[in-house]
């Protein structure tokens, strides 16, 4: 394959949690040094994940070998921009969920048992009322404290004025109590075709735009740059990683991947993310190179 058509000699597509991070949210020495192998091969690391763009790692941004990040599931993709002033993420991609579905969803959301997050552009906007309760429903620490600071509290009475509240709304996140509520709302959500529903864990259900999914992320990237799909590899361990390690020439699944994800993967590692499963891997990826 020529240059020209692919740029990188590979693309890594990366979850974050439960996948690159370790489950006390650190990154694993051997999978930043993995990187470093990445960058000298003329590789790419593309870091894929739920989080806003207030939870990227700026370890992991101010990596050389990371030229592009994949926010909120999708919604955004970023180019990442090294210079003497320091990293500088610029959108070369947006697909909202947007003011008005977000509206018919709470008229439902209202009436549950469950804490609704606003994902916007930067971060995440949670009822001030809600906050206080965050550990009711979450209750692994390192988890919550995550979450906790990637949520800004705002005083609003209703899920309604919370989405008034932002400026974009790109994803929502539902967090429930009981596989019932979860359940109600898989299949409320199922009805509305422009939606897509997955989740990154046993206690949330994240609502995006129908074509707003890692997956699409990954391909939109690739296009846009030239590359050969055959030439990336995406990591991850959930139901919002399925999306991409279905399109990638090469997707692998984290020994401690939820149950039902290992079907959709090429590769299923032998190693955790907390054992530095995807540096381990990636070397040996970097070897055949």
């Amino acid at each position: 394959m020529s240059l020209q058509a692919n740029p990188y000699s590979l693309m890594v597509f990366s979850d974050m949690d439960g996948t690159f991070v370790s489950d006390d949210k650190n990154v694993p020495v051997h999978n930043l040094d993995s990187l470093t192998e990445l960058y000298h091969a003329g590789g790419c690391f593309v870091p894929c994940t739920g989080r806003p763009m207030s939870g990227l790692l700026p370890l992991l941004l101010e990596h050389p070998s990371t030229q592009y990040a994949i926010c909120n599931n999708g919604a955004q993709v970023l180019e990442v921009t090294h210079n003497t002033a320091g990293v500088q993420l610029n959108s070369l991609h947006e697909v909202n969920l947007g003011h008005e579905r977000a509206h018919e969803l709470m008229d439902v959301f209202e009436q549950l048992d469950v804490i609704v997050d606003i994902f916007t552009k930067s971060h995440a906007l949670e009822a001030q009322t809600d906050s206080a309760h965050l550990h009711e429903f979450i209750h692994d620490p390192h988890v919550l404290v995550l979450a906790r600071q990637l949520r800004k509290s705002v005083d609003v009475a209703t899920y309604h004025e919370l989405v008034d509240a932002c400026d974009t709304v790109a994803r929502i996140s539902v967090i429930f109590r009981d596989s019932k509520t979860a359940q109600f709302v898989r299949d409320f959500v199922a009805q509305d075709a422009r939606l897509a529903c997955v989740s990154s864990a046993d206690w949330n259900i994240e609502i995006s735009d129908a074509s707003s999914t890692k997956g699409a992320a990954l391909s939109w990237l690739c296009k846009h740059v030239s590359q050969d799909l055959s030439y990336c590899v995406a990591f991850g361990d959930s139901f919002n990683d399925v999306s991409m390690l279905e399109v990638a020439g090469n997707g692998v699944a984290m020994a401690n991947s939820m149950d039902g994800v290992f079907p959709y993967a090429n590769t299923r590692l032998a190693w955790t993310n907390n054992e530095a499963g995807v540096g381990r891997y990636l070397n040996q990826l970097l070897t055949d190179l």
